[in-house]
């Protein structure tokens, strides 16, 4: 298992009441492909409170480049509920059987609830300073892809981009 950073496209989490914004990261694989238990992490990305989560996106090239792609991960964030790591995206494609094809997927993540409160999917609100549960430095919650199948035939290069889209309410 390797913890890989992603790199930030914006240096600062913009926050304004009655805004949407799109935060995004990415990873270059150089070298070496993902393997089971990888996790890349796009630090410090999410305000702990006062944001709904609209959508989040994966993209990458191809990550499994076998003609029968295995590979699988999902998207979430770092907080420290049981539904944190697949919050969002679940079963995420590493490949395609399309070769050179850029493959996407959007949250797919169906909102759930417990005890009357959303625990996952879009829509999910980070409404308290969740950083009380992590003891994240800044306060701020990771975005985290975590490989949960490896792939067939993990490519060596290629890039991840991750993105959240949120909408913000009430105070940061």
């Amino acid at each position: 298992m390797v913890n890989y950073v992603a790199t930030p496209l914006q240096v600062q989490t913009p926050w304004s009441p009655g805004r949407t914004y799109v935060l995004g990261a990415y990873f270059e694989l150089t070298g070496t492909g993902l393997a089971s238990g990888d996790t890349i992490t796009f630090q410090d990305a999410i305000t702990p409170s006062g944001i709904i989560a609209v959508d989040a996106m994966v993209r990458t090239s191809q990550l499994d480049s076998n003609a029968t792609p295995l590979g699988k991960y999902e998207l979430g964030d770092s907080a420290g509920d049981t539904n944190a790591a697949g919050r969002f995206i679940t079963s995420g494609s590493m490949g395609s059987n399309v070769s050179g094809a850029i493959v996407t997927t959007f949250s797919n993540v169906a909102p759930t609830f417990t005890a009357g409160v959303q625990v996952n999917g879009v829509g999910y609100e980070y409404f308290t300073d969740e950083n009380s549960v992590t003891n994240e430095a800044g306060g701020f919650l990771d975005l985290v892809l975590t490989v949960t199948t490896a792939p067939a035939t993990a490519a060596t290069t290629g890039t991840v981009w991750m993105y959240l889209t949120y909408y913000c309410v009430g105070n940061p």
